[in-house]
């Protein structure tokens, strides 16, 4: 075969393999995904946007089902790129390159306004050029904390009566915490799971939410993400039933061992009794359910730092609740009891916390 008949051929697939790429078909997820991002990018770096010119949440809602419409690449691209050429000119930023200081990066990354497989050679130019141009100055969602290097997150709508909204907004809810985090929080990069990672895993358990409590857990869950211990979302009526914690609790103090619970102390020894509860007694069930599979089942929805600390978490709060009972099987050496047990308010226990000696003077010439 002639040389240049090959060239031509194979140039001529290279084009081909190309543009079938640039068609790429997405997956709804996928088109979330980079909606979330682009979103976020857009909030934090457009100059017209992070001065807080435009309604950020509405502007979301209504391009959500312009992004779940578009078929390929160029498609949802095109959506991007019109609402971008819809926020305004971005002006050329003659400072934008030079910070002449070392910043911390670790948890920088714009790389994936150059991604290829999400977007075509236009868009990825009107992006990289915001970045280059980003907002300077002071941003309308963002208000930087002077000599504690924290941000408060500020101006953002506050929604009643929405505990169970429609799928656009409680993707919006994931958006807007997503973004927070992605921008703004230092330990990202020490998460246990990748940050991309969890907006792909977090999408369809917000917009597919059956309920109230599908919905609310999903928040839970994804505050838990984090890996902080202090980071936490107030539990609510519609969670504090499926997990655990309330008012109430039992008289006795619980430690896990080797993948069991077990009693090892009382709040109080004369209600640890009348419940029939002793020393060393293991915890096997909860209204019926094996205590491995409950710990299983909130251990994602405990934010802690560590595994130590989820598990001290679930110790205290275990038995707790806001009825006056519950049913547990316990005992040990073959002995098991099934029984309601009863919980009281702590100011019943009438509990001191022992005080721990913390140095002493020894004795002798030592």
């Amino acid at each position: 075969m002639n040389s240049k008949i090959i060239i031509l051929f194979f140039f001529s697939f290279l084009l081909s393999f190309n543009h079938i790429s640039a068609q790429r078909e997405f997956t709804e997820n996928e088109k979330l995904f980079a909606t979330s991002k682009v979103w976020g990018f857009l909030k934090y770096y457009h100059p017209q946007v992070g001065k807080g010119k435009f309604n950020w949440d509405d502007q979301l809602i209504a391009i959500i089902p312009e992004v779940l419409r578009a078929k390929d690449t160029k498609s949802l691209s095109q959506v991007y790129i019109t609402w971008i050429e819809s926020l305004g000119k971005v002006k050329k930023c003659s400072s934008c390159g030079a910070t002449g200081k070392n910043y911390f990066n670790k948890n920088f990354d714009l790389s994936w306004t150059q991604d290829t497989r999400l977007f075509t050679e236009k868009l990825k130019v009107k992006l990289k050029y915001i970045e280059n141009n980003r907002l300077q100055g002071k941003n309308h969602y963002v208000k930087s904390r002077k000599h504690v290097g924290s941000v408060v997150i500020e101006n953002e709508p506050k929604y009643e009566a929405f505990d169970y909204p429609d799928s656009n907004y409680r993707l919006l809810s994931l958006f807007k915490y997503w973004n927070i985090v992605e921008y703004f929080f230092p330990y990202k990069y020490m998460t246990d799971q990748n940050w991309n990672d969890v907006l792909v895993e977090m999408i369809p358990k917000f917009k597919n939410a059956q309920n109230i409590t599908d919905y609310h857990l999903a928040m839970l869950e994804t505050v838990c993400k984090i890996n902080d211990s202090h980071a936490s979302t107030f539990y609510t009526k519609w969670t504090l039933g499926f997990l655990t914690g309330g008012s109430k609790n039992a008289p006795v103090k619980l430690t896990m061992a080797n993948d069991s619970i077990f009693v090892t102390g009382f709040y109080n020894d004369s209600l640890a009794q009348i419940n029939d509860f002793e020393l060393g007694d293991a915890i096997l069930k909860l209204k019926g359910e094996p205590i491995n599979t409950v710990i299983e089942r909130i251990m994602k929805y405990t934010p802690a730092s560590n595994q130590k600390q989820k598990v001290r978490r679930i110790e205290n709060a275990l038995l707790r609740g806001n009825t006056d009972s519950i049913r547990i099987t316990f005992g040990k050496n073959g002995n098991l009891k099934e029984r309601y047990i009863q919980r009281y308010l702590y100011k019943e226990f009438d509990y001191q916390i022992p005080v721990v000696e913390k140095c002493k003077i020894l004795e002798g010439d030592m």
